[in-house]
């Protein structure tokens, strides 16, 4: 017996929904960050690989994170509260 996922015969892809990008997002410009920052924290400053270097290259990669997830934010959450028409307020008003 076969499951199809899909009612076509040419497979496709579901589109990735803004939770997904979000999540994409956060992972790959923490990844790099996080690394990046630390070494720079070390090299320049002289600082060892300690708690202190830790909490300082986390809290810059948290903001790091948190500008990049930013605009896919403010679309997740204007979809999510959006009316049923598909009318998602990210149309300028007047």
């Amino acid at each position: 017996m076969t499951v199809a996922l899909w009612h076509t015969s040419a497979p496709r892809l579901p589109a990735p929904c803004p939770i997904q990008a979000r999540a994409g997002l956060l992972t790959a410009s923490q990844c790099a960050t996080y690394d990046e920052v630390k070494h720079a924290v070390m090299g320049g400053l002289g600082w060892a690989d300690d708690t202190t270097t830790h909490v300082a290259s986390s809290a810059i990669t948290g903001l790091v994170t948190t500008t990049v997830t930013n605009p896919a934010d403010v679309i997740k959450t204007r979809m999510f509260v959006g009316t049923a028409g598909g009318d998602w307020g990210l149309r300028g008003h007047g």
